[in-house]
């Protein structure tokens, strides 16, 4: 992108604090962390001391200031919040994020999608552990049937990954 693109924003003093792209600040999980903290009732001070950081940077994070936030520190603030800790920290270009070591985690656009459907928990964890790779519809049924589907269950998967989708 062109820096003529970029509209310089000041702070009071008059200092550059951040630059902004058509005026829309990138997402960066500071509005997520800014939300979650007023709703724990939880002043800056003191999650930034909770979660190990300086008030300044929770600060910068949660006004958008900081582009990318190291993923360590919305890791801390996701926990100091009783989140996750990947709740505040976003996958790679916008693509759904799925953890499987302990709990099954699905986190779509940074935010944590609750999976209760024990079929698309199945589903989802297959498709963590091969994402890597082309999944058939025979594989998917194996897992979720282990070896004995039954009748009419390519309807049921493609209807499982339908639901999923959603």
């Amino acid at each position: 992108m062109s820096t003529g693109s970029f509209k310089r924003q000041n702070d009071r003093a008059g200092l550059p604090t951040r630059l902004e792209e058509d005026g829309a600040m990138a997402e960066n999980g500071g509005s997520r962390v800014r939300e979650h903290r007023i709703q724990t009732g939880l002043t800056q001070e003191e999650l930034a001391r909770i979660a190990g950081l300086s008030v300044r940077a929770l600060r910068d994070i949660e006004q958008g200031r900081v582009t990318r936030p190291h993923p360590g520190s919305l890791r801390r603030l996701a926990v100091a919040l009783g989140q996750p800790s990947e709740a505040f920290v976003t996958s790679g270009e916008g693509l759904p994020t799925v953890g499987v070591l302990g709990p099954l985690m699905v986190l779509r656009r940074g935010v944590v999608v609750t999976v209760r459907a024990p079929m698309q928990q199945m589903l989802l964890t297959l498709l963590g552990l091969e994402h890597d790779r082309h999944v058939g519809d025979d594989e998917i049924a194996d897992v979720l049937w282990s070896g004995r589907p039954p009748t009419a269950w390519r309807n049921r998967v493609q209807a499982l990954i339908g639901q999923t989708r959603q």
